[in-house]
């Protein structure tokens, strides 16, 4: 056998154990992904799961107190900010995991994005807003950001709207404020953009809100739910939930309008 023989067979051994080193470690970081993402959900269910005793059974059963003028808060907000004074309301949607507060810091838009209610570094965060949005829920277009997490938690299960069916069976979702429940109907769930919605319009320019407004009447997108008979105009309250989508360059959103306000004592 020739050296320049010996050599191509070297060289051929030498990039077949580099290959495989490579498939190896690829591996590996995909099962440490994963190992990294089932924890982060596992620790988001250990910490919300002790937040649900601040929850009268009034917020899944949908109870009012029918014999006052005005119907009891489920929601025990001074208990929930004795742990942390930033959270500033809750939101349900029925037949899903989202049973969560929400908050918004005072000091980092995205400090929430990997932090807990005690503050605390936790991968899955919590549901938040950022400054741009006022904490009344009545700006023409408020968005809410939650993790995408594999077991379930946070605004994954958002992606249940991605289901004909259960978009169709599912219209009405519930923010809860301190003197204040607020009722949405759910008017679109699709994948959009990863632009920031809050900084790429100016909502108060007629022209620019009613250029979203079409937006989520009839998204431009193939992965896309809507419900029909729907109208918006200069007043309507639009949430938009916000999460991650597999595709890193996109985000999935419902989009609610509140159709109810109905004060609480």
């Amino acid at each position: 056998m020739s050296t320049r023989e010996k050599e191509r067979k070297k060289a051929n051994k030498i990039a077949i154990i580099v290959l495989i080193v490579f498939l190896l470690l690829c591996l590996l970081g995909g099962i440490g992904y994963l190992a990294f993402q089932w924890y982060g959900g596992y620790a988001a269910e250990q910490s919300y799961g002790g937040l649900m005793e601040f929850v009268d059974d009034a917020v899944n059963a949908g109870e009012k107190d029918e014999e006052e003028n005005l119907p009891e808060n489920p929601i025990d907000f001074a208990s929930l900010q004795e742990k942390n004074d930033e959270v500033y309301a809750w939101i349900e949607i029925p037949n899903t995991k989202i049973n969560y507060p929400i908050v918004q810091s005072r000091v980092d838009d995205n400090f929430y994005l990997n932090r807990s209610i005690d503050k605390k570094y936790l991968f899955a965060g919590m549901i938040y807003s950022q400054s741009c949005n006022s904490l009344d829920f009545f700006d023409p277009v408020t968005v809410l950001y939650g993790h995408n997490m594999n077991n379930g938690t946070m605004f994954q299960n958002l992606h249940k709207f991605q289901d004909a069916k259960f978009f169709e069976e599912n219209e009405f979702f519930y923010v809860y404020t301190e003197k204040h429940i607020f009722k949405y109907k759910v008017i679109s769930a699709f994948k959009y953009d990863n632009r920031h919605i809050m900084n790429s319009f100016d909502f108060n320019d007629p022209v620019q809100l009613k250029e979203f407004q079409n937006t989520v009447l009839d998204p431009n997108s193939f992965i896309k739910n809507v419900r029909s008979g729907i109208k918006l105009n200069e007043y309507s309250k639009v949430l938009v939930l916000s999460t991650c989508i597999n595709d890193r360059r996109a985000r999935y959103l419902v989009c609610g309008v509140m159709v109810d306000d109905e004060k609480t004592k």
